[in-house]
């Protein structure tokens, strides 16, 4: 089978992610966010990171979700991972995510058969 390897990455602001939360309150943590990452996120690095994640993914697949549900965030021994439910026939995923000061970074590998990849 031919497949082909897409990347997304993506850098968050904590100064302005913080005051989009804030703004948007607890409809926007809802709608953007599992009770499960909500949950896991017990610092706003650690939600900014699942954020730049979602947001490498849909960069990733050239697609976004219907809902942000669709894609959902979990770490096992500290190393975070995508279930994603959207109509993607992923092969395989890698997923890394960094903090550095006031910026949380994301970044996914991801292998799609050839005939799921944009040109």
């Amino acid at each position: 089978m031919t497949t082909c390897i897409r990347v997304g990455c993506d850098l968050v602001f904590l100064p302005r992610f913080e005051q989009t939360i804030k703004s948007g309150g607890q409809e926007l943590l809802q709608r953007l966010f599992t009770e499960h990452e909500l949950a896991y996120a017990d610092r706003l690095e650690r939600l900014a990171g699942i954020f730049a994640i979602k947001e490498s993914m849909i960069k990733a697949l050239g697609k976004a979700p219907q809902t942000w549900h669709d894609m959902e965030i979990y770490h096992e021994h500290g190393k975070p991972f995508v279930r994603c439910t959207m109509q993607a026939s992923i092969m395989h995923s890698d997923v890394s995510v960094t903090h550095d000061g006031d910026y949380a970074f994301a970044c996914v590998v991801l292998v799609l058969p050839k005939d799921n990849c944009i040109e």
